[in-house]
């Protein structure tokens, strides 16, 4: 269940931007000259989330190289999931770009996850998935006489906001609590630093081959590591039987994030302590 942080493979628009650059160099006339898009660094620019919403705001340095103005210069974004439906769909503020000139172009991306389908919104989350990315151009030139349309399609690699989860077997132990036993279940979730605060639902479920044993739920503050532990305290009932029965117990975890859940099941041996 391992994957990459989000970190600066969403950046990959960028990448689709300068190929869309190249484009426009062998599209364009000679006489007309040239455009060359230039992107920030990655640390001059990212995403940032607010609420459930995502943010991307790159400035965009374009040069044009020509004779003539370019006017009405935008660029488009258009990102669909594997099933085809729309992700983002985002279309910069129309600019005229002068001749011999260099002009900023704000690429300004909002990506509210709590509007997507049910299965990108999972993807987004908690699964990482490759969703296809259109970017188009379009600007006039010569008055407004001539007009200029490119779209290129490539494929995203998007990394799921939580990145993995489970619970770490060495470290479970029990207690008595009165005279039911109480069962400590350490748990971790590794996350993207985009969610650094953000909280999540756990929910917890302990359970043998016959019943549930015992359940929880709690509220989690996201960081990049996050642990915590689980507490499952025993019916009287369930406290007698696994006292004197060694057996294969289960641990559930269920996390909802932005209306999305994922859940992930764990075995874990229980030998009996004895009466």
């Amino acid at each position: 269940m391992r994957w990459g942080l989000l970190g600066v493979r969403l950046l990959i628009i960028a990448v689709n931007l300068i190929v869309a650059a190249i484009i426009i160099l062998a599209v364009i006339p000679l006489a007309v000259g040239g455009l060359d898009i230039d992107i920030p660094e990655t640390g001059e620019s990212g995403w940032t989330l607010e609420g459930d919403v995502l943010h991307l705001n790159a400035p965009i340095s374009v040069y044009n190289g020509g004779f003539y103005d370019f006017e009405d210069f935008s660029l488009g974004l258009h990102v669909e999931d594997e099933n085809g439906d729309e992700v983002l769909d985002e279309r910069t503020d129309p600019v005229d770009l002068k001749a011999g000139r260099s002009t900023d172009v704000d690429l300004g991306l909002s990506l509210d996850i709590g509007d997507v389908p049910i299965e990108a919104k999972r993807q987004l989350v908690f699964e990482g998935a490759s969703f296809e990315i259109s970017v188009n151009i379009e600007t006039y030139y010569m008055m407004s006489l001539m007009k200029l349309g490119i779209t290129i399609t490539d494929e995203m690699q998007w990394s799921p906001l939580i990145s993995d989860y489970g619970i770490d077997q060495s470290g479970i132990y029990y207690q008595y609590s009165g005279s039911q036993i109480e069962m400590i279940v350490p748990y971790y979730i590794s996350a993207s630093e985009l969610v650094d605060g953000y909280v999540i639902q756990v929910t917890s479920e302990l359970s043998n081959s016959t019943s549930v044993l015992a359940t929880g739920s709690e509220y989690v503050t996201l960081t990049q590591s996050t642990v915590g532990e689980f507490s499952f305290i025993l019916t009287e009932e369930a406290t007698l039987w696994l006292a004197t029965h060694s057996e294969t117990l289960t641990v559930t975890i269920e996390l909802t994030m932005m209306g999305a859940t994922a859940s992930e099941s764990f075995q874990y041996y229980w030998n009996s302590p004895g009466p």
